[in-house]
């Protein structure tokens, strides 16, 4: 009788597999979070530098024909993560106009400026029909578990 070898994996073998694979799972979870509020956070500053830019365009379009130091465009932040362009002067609070844009950054992340004393909070950046801020906002981007990213728009 010719005996053949065995094929497959021993009980062992399969348990050591199944360690190591646990093992990279719990030091990779972390590290897949912090990945992903990361990439929210960098797709909620281009989503509030691309309302910026729509801001600078609408002021600087001026469809209704103001002078300086008259605002011709207001960009709105509001509920920390909500983003409105409105022509002309604007009260983000109470706002009596339709915005010509809006959109909204990845619901985990919060827009905050460092002027608000709370957080979320309302914020709004007036600009003239050249295209200039009448003040410069503060901001930070922020998600659990990432890096936050901060900067100015003038």
């Amino acid at each position: 009788m010719v005996k053949r070898p065995k094929a497959g994996f021993t009980l062992i073998e399969m348990m050591v597999t199944l360690a190591i694979m646990a093992l990279l799972l719990l030091v990779g979870a972390p590290l897949g979070r912090a990945w992903v509020a990361n990439a929210h956070i960098a797709q909620a500053e281009s989503q509030l530098l691309q309302a910026y830019e729509r801001t600078r365009a609408l002021a600087l379009r001026n469809p209704a024909g103001v002078t300086a130091p008259t605002t011709a465009a207001t960009l709105c932040i509001t509920n920390g993560n909500t983003l409105k362009v409105y022509q002309g002067a604007a009260n983000c609070t109470t706002p009596s106009t339709t915005p010509i844009w809006s959109g909204n950054a990845a619901t985990d992340t919060s827009l905050c400026t460092p002027a608000a004393s709370t957080c979320p909070s309302t914020s709004q950046l007036n600009l003239d029909n050249n295209g200039m801020s009448t003040s410069s906002l503060s901001y930070t981007v922020s998600a659990n578990g990432g890096t936050n990213a901060s900067g100015t728009l003038h």
